[in-house]
């Protein structure tokens, strides 16, 4: 359960920070905070599943994975955005 936790709150720092790196990108905070928390567990669990074959922390695992779901997320929103 916890790992589930760094990854929701690893994907919503992410994310947020795509949005203030990234201006066209940014949603309001809220929307950046909620797509990074899906990302995070979406993106998480699939990129966790990888990425444990390397020998690393899991801790740190979890919050890379995180993180990459959220940027990923966020990212794919803003392409549908766009499309829509």
């Amino acid at each position: 359960m916890e790992a589930l936790l760094i990854q929701l709150v690893s994907g919503s720092i992410g994310s947020a920070v795509t949005g203030r790196f990234f201006k066209k990108i940014n949603f309001s905070v809220l929307n950046n905070f909620l797509l990074g928390i899906i990302g995070g567990g979406l993106g998480g669990q699939i990129l966790g599943a990888g990425v444990n074959v390397i020998n690393v922390s899991s801790t740190l695992t979890l919050i890379i994975s995180g993180i990459i779901g959220g940027v990923i997320f966020i990212l794919l929103a803003e392409i549908i955005k766009k499309t829509l």
